[in-house]
């Protein structure tokens, strides 16, 4: 019995081990970027930046519907077979989108861009269907490589992806390149993370004849169904709303203004994020036990609220103030006008910050569909807005106005989401379980 107890505390430190490594290899992957924005800043030009920005938006909702959230259905199998199955479902489903996002842009790649207003696109449009390619694979692989606990691997992938890229754009800045070394950093950082990836998956293909082979990735889509039919759409609907901004600035006012929007944005969100995101898991984990427990989850939801009010509201201030010259003295003269972008954009980063960690409390409270109206709404209400800014106001009050709808919306998400956590406390005290009677 000792020796078992042995055994699986060693067991434990081992995972502890990898997981760290996982976790130390996406940390350094999301820093790097931000680390070298000052050298990249100061060899290229923010239409540079602005074109890049241009590809990348389109770029993260089709990578997004490239697997149709299948990918997600890997580690849930208990047989592995039926696991390499799905990897195949899924890099089949891959390879047909990147083909069908190629056809499009092969045949409707002029007009697009004409109606951005980046003729000069054109040709790099043909590169979207490669990193949606090389992109989608990457994540299905990763998928599988963590299923196996491969934890090491999944974080060096990320970290010497993360650096392929900053690497090319560097070396291309440095002999002059312009927007198209970018462009070649943005795809090589994918290619070499699958390059370090397929180690773990190129013994995935399983190999049936034709019929049997399609009959068994047909019921494992029948199957999981339920993840693209119920789980893709407010995903999508998400990534979209964060992309509305740049297709708008692009087409309403110009590539200079989108990069200076691009390089303010990388430079708000990347700590923010990596900050609520590791915030939302231990959030989640300790509304989840509390839940167990039949203890209220309203306390908790206070006091994080509050303790994230004291943290991002200074910092918010701090950059609304001092933002142009801080950007002024890191990244360069050229880029003081992004600085006064992101002095408007930070007015609004202690209300996202603050939804989007609590948001992971309506999985607690079984409150899915709450929360996928407010997406809904969130995303028509964005989209009305931002085409009406354009419309009527310069790119400062295009700003001021984005930040008002978000501020307004993030408002109301906090204020339902504490709604349901009282609705939820009073139901888990009366009956116990807040599915069986919501």
């Amino acid at each position: 019995m000792i020796r078992r107890q042995v055994e699986s505390i060693k067991a434990l430190g081992r995972r502890s081990k990898r997981l760290f490594a996982y976790s130390t290899g996406t940390i350094a992957s999301q820093t790097l970027p931000l680390l070298l924005s000052p050298l990249l800043a100061r060899l290229y030009s923010p239409s540079d930046f602005g074109l890049l920005a241009m590809l990348s938006a389109p770029l993260a909702v089709l990578t997004i519907l490239s697997n149709f959230r299948y990918q997600m259905t890997v580690p849930l199998p208990v047989v592995a077979a039926h696991a390499r199955r799905m990897v195949d479902v899924c890099l089949w489903l891959n390879f047909t989108s990147s083909v069908l996002v190629l056809f499009v842009v092969s045949i409707f790649g002029e007009s697009i861009c004409e109606l951005t207003g980046t003729p000069s696109l054109k040709i790099w449009l043909l590169f979207v269907p490669l990193m949606m390619l090389t992109g989608g694979s990457a994540a299905v692989y990763q998928i599988w490589a963590l299923r196996n606990d491969h934890y090491f691997g999944c974080g060096m992938s990320k970290f010497f992806g993360a650096l392929m890229t900053g690497t090319v754009g560097v070396a291309g800045g440095l002999v002059g390149g312009g927007f198209i070394t970018l462009l070649y950093g943005r795809m090589a950082g994918p290619v070499f993370a699958l390059a370090l990836l397929f180690r773990y998956g190129r013994k995935v293909l399983v190999q049936y004849s034709p019929r049997h082979y399609f009959m068994r990735m047909r019921v494992l889509l029948r199957r999981y169904r339920d993840f693209p039919t119920k789980g893709l759409l407010p995903i999508v609907l998400n990534t979209l709303a964060a992309s509305l901004p740049v297709l708008v600035i692009a087409t309403f006012y110009g590539a200079m203004e989108l990069g200076w929007y691009y390089m303010a944005s990388r430079v708000l969100l990347v700590p923010v994020q990596m900050l609520g995101d590791s915030l939302k898991q231990v959030l989640y984990q300790s509304a989840a036990n509390r839940s167990r427990e039949r203890l209220p989850v309203r306390p908790l939801f206070m006091r994080v609220m509050l303790a994230l009010g004291a943290m991002m509201v200074p910092v918010s201030l701090f950059v609304a103030l001092c933002g142009p010259a801080v950007f002024a003295f890191f990244l360069g003269e050229d880029w003081r006008v992004a600085g006064g972008f992101s002095a408007i954009l930070a007015i609004a980063i202690p209300f996202k910050m603050t939804g989007s960690c609590l948001g992971c409390l309506f999985l607690v409270n079984r409150r899915i569909g709450t929360q996928s109206v407010w997406q809904y709404a969130y995303f028509l209400i964005s989209m009305i807005g931002v085409v009406y800014l354009a419309c009527s106001y310069g790119i400062e009050g295009f700003l001021w106005g984005t930040v008002v709808i978000d501020v307004i919306m993030y408002s109301v998400y906090i204020g339902v989401n504490y709604y349901t956590c009282r609705s939820s406390d009073h139901q888990r005290l009366i009956y116990g379980r807040t599915s069986e009677f919501l």
